[in-house]
């Protein structure tokens, strides 16, 4: 569907042009956003990713690569370097949509603590960990579009995840110990 989006916008379709932005805008929005924990710098991100994207579209070769693929890897890289020269720690925003309504203020609050405790773990990885995660589990892509991203194999991804949540356990565990000994 993309293809045929960026062909029509190729051939000077403005309303193609304006499809395709509506379709992978969001996406690359929500990695971004993801690694940023920021809008402005998530947008930002966006529209160099999207400017990256006109000045290729005259030499796309179709069939070679997928449009989302390729955005996807554009704007991870713009995120890595971003966040290199601005010195930023990749943030990871996870919510309680998972929580029901008529849990009590006490269990609120624990869960609250734990969804900010893993938060605050997933910051503390290495970035290339945090990475892995953040578009395997959040992002919701295979281990091979992961891979092809970060320019990495499968196995690399496999590994990146696999170190990352043993740490994570790890870290985990660590402070549910000493949450037991505080309490």
């Amino acid at each position: 569907m993309h293809t045929k989006l960026l062909q029509k916008t190729r051939d000077g379709d403005r309303r193609a042009a304006e499809a395709l932005v509506r379709a992978v805008s969001p996406k690359i929005f929500a990695l971004a956003y993801r690694m940023f924990k920021n809008q402005a710098d998530a947008e930002e991100v966006v529209q160099e990713a999207l400017l990256k994207l006109w000045k290729v579209i005259p030499q796309w070769e179709y069939g070679k690569a997928k449009v989302e693929t390729w955005l996807y890897r554009v704007t991870y890289n713009l995120c890595i370097d971003k966040l290199r020269a601005s010195k930023k720690y990749i943030a990871e925003e996870i919510g309680d949509d998972h929580a029901a309504d008529n849990i009590s203020a006490e269990q609120n609050l624990i869960m609250s603590q734990s969804v900010n405790s893993l938060g605050a773990s997933i910051e503390a990885l290495p970035s290339r960990q945090k990475s892995a995660i953040i578009l395997t589990y959040y992002e919701g892509l295979s281990a091979k579009e992961t891979g092809a991203i970060m320019e990495i194999s499968v196995e690399a991804v496999e590994s990146l995840l696999a170190r990352a949540k043993r740490k994570l356990k790890e870290v985990l565990n660590k402070q549910e110990f000493s949450d037991g000994l505080v309490n």
